[in-house]
This record gives structure tokens, sequence and C-alpha cells, in this order.
């Protein structure tokens, strides 16, 4: 009797430890959830993938001005290489912007987050204020060449406020370049232009990925109608 006894107190003490076991491996899987329920409630993911988009385009135009350059004249590399970086700078953009917009909705849905249709706009306005500033020094250093350039400073020597100032708004909005030099000759508030596209293609996309409405499927789905 008295094994009898230990046997049935060893399972359930055994028992007991299962049991004590699972709500712990529940406990860091909720955990998580959580974290990722928290990271999706903040805004700086989304403002984070705006400056991915500028990052991921400016290299692919610098890469492939350069590589392209090696094999063919320099007019037709720089060409593709901004319409390469364009392309890829909006597919970012769009593909990101949508995918938050459609996890957004559903968070909105179950009341994770207040519902707000200009939130994928305000993230990437924030995210776009690193442009602004870029932008409004350009704009003053535009206005100091121009100044420079009244006075008869020779071009070689007309370096307005700080050389580098040109070199970190153009690598900001390298596929815009070719176009934003142009503009700039006209009068540096150009400058102030690119600054509405991220935003723009952004809030675009993420109102669509709300409504849950895709281009791309609409596309395909219609092909397969015609055929």
């Amino acid at each position: 009797m008295s094994d009898n006894n230990e046997n049935l107190s060893e399972r359930k003490e055994n028992t007991w430890a299962d049991r004590n076991e699972k709500p712990v491996q529940w406990a860091s899987r909720s955990n998580d959830s959580e974290r990722m329920e928290a990271r999706r409630r903040k805004v700086s993911p989304q403002v984070i993938n705006v400056l991915g988009a500028h990052i991921i385009a400016a290299f692919l135009t610098f890469v492939g001005m350069n590589l392209l350059g090696l094999v063919m004249s320099e007019g037709a590399a720089m060409a593709i290489g901004y319409i390469a970086g364009a392309f890829a700078f909006v597919a970012v953009l769009y593909i990101e912007g949508w995918r938050a917009g459609e996890q957004d909705m559903n968070m909105m849905n179950y009341g994770h987050i207040k519902k707000d249709k200009l939130r994928g706009l305000k993230a990437a306005c924030i995210a776009e204020s690193v442009g602004a500033l870029l932008a409004v020094l350009m704009i003053a250093h535009g206005f100091v060449v121009l100044g420079q350039r009244a006075a008869g400073v020779a071009p070689a020597l007309q370096t307005g406020i700080s050389s580098i100032i040109p070199v970190l708004y153009h690598a900001f909005y390298m596929p815009f370049m070719y176009v934003l030099q142009k503009l700039e000759d006209i009068s540096p508030l150009f400058c102030l232009l690119p600054i509405v596209i991220a935003p723009a293609i952004y809030h675009v996309a993420y109102t669509l990925g709300m409504k849950g409405f895709s281009i791309g499927a609409k596309l395909v789905y219609k092909k397969q109608d015609t055929k």
C-alpha cells in the first residue's frame, strides 16, 4: 500500500509539473505576440520603411549608372539608372504602404489602435522630414550661390554654405537628381518639390491597403477573364 501511495504521489507531482510547464510556454508565445502587436501599433516601422525606400532607390541608381557605364554610353547608363531607381522607389513605397494599410485596418477593426485614415501619411511625413531639412538647407545654399554669382565670383569658387549640402540632398533624392539639377538652376525653391513624392505615394498605397484593393490582383483577374 505504501508503495502504491508513493507512486500515486509521484504521478501527481509529475502531472503537476507538466501542467506548470505548459503555461510557461504559452506565456512566452503570448509575450512574443504582444511584442509583435505592440510593434505594429507604432508608426516607427513605417517611418523606417519610407527611409529604406530612399536608400534602396539611391543605391540602385548609383550602382546601375556605374555598372552600365562600363558597357554603354554615359547618357544611356544615366537614363536607365534614373529610371530603375525611380521605379524601385515607387515600388517599395507602394508595397510597404499597402501592407501597412492592410495590417493597420485589421488592428483598427479589433480595437487595438484608433481608426485613423491618415496614419500612413503621418508616418511618411515624419520620414520625409529628413528630406525637408535637406531641402531647406539646399534652398539657403542655392540663394547664397546666386548671391555669389551676382557678385561676380567665379563658378569654381561658388561654394555657397557648404559643398556637402548638395551631395546629401542629391543622394537622398538620387533617382530625381537629373531633373532637380535642371530646376535648381531656375530657382532654389524647386528643391521643395520632391518632398511630396514619398508621402503621396505611400498615402495612396496605404489607403488602398486599408480598403483591400490590390491593383496587381485586379490586373491579373482582368487578364484571366479576357482569356
